[in-house]
């Protein structure tokens, strides 16, 4: 749990209620990283930036970025990387503790993040 998060555990995994500890759980053991994260990783190389960049300047739907400070496995910065690439793109700094920010107390916080977006967006 601690590479999930740049917060000590004990700051974060003791506000989990049972549930969503039972989902992480379930999360983790059913989870295949595989070919599609070694791609992902691939793709982040520095020499592959420019190619990134401009397909990522070439998205023409509004495009929604979030991120945590608190995120042990992605830095915030790649988030704002994104948002300040991708034209027509929000920035949301999310408060989650860790990295699995769909899944805790920042759940109502995303989830209403994503609504209201949704509701203001369309792709032309």
């Amino acid at each position: 749990m601690a590479g999930l998060s740049n917060l000590p555990v004990d700051a974060w995994w003791n506000k989990l209620d049972l549930a969503d500890k039972t989902e992480l759980r379930v999360l983790f053991r059913t989870m295949s990283s595989d070919s599609g994260f070694a791609n992902d990783l691939r793709q982040g190389r520095a020499r592959d930036a420019a190619d990134r960049q401009g397909a990522m300047s070439r998205v023409r739907c509004p495009t929604l970025v979030t991120g945590s400070r608190h995120d042990g496995g992605v830095s915030f910065e790649h988030a704002v990387d994104f948002a300040d690439v991708i034209p027509n793109a929000a920035l949301i700094e999310l408060d989650s503790p860790n990295h699995i920010f769909w899944i805790g107390p920042g759940r109502a916080e995303l989830r209403s993040v994503v609504a209201a977006f949704m509701g203001e967006s369309s792709c032309e």
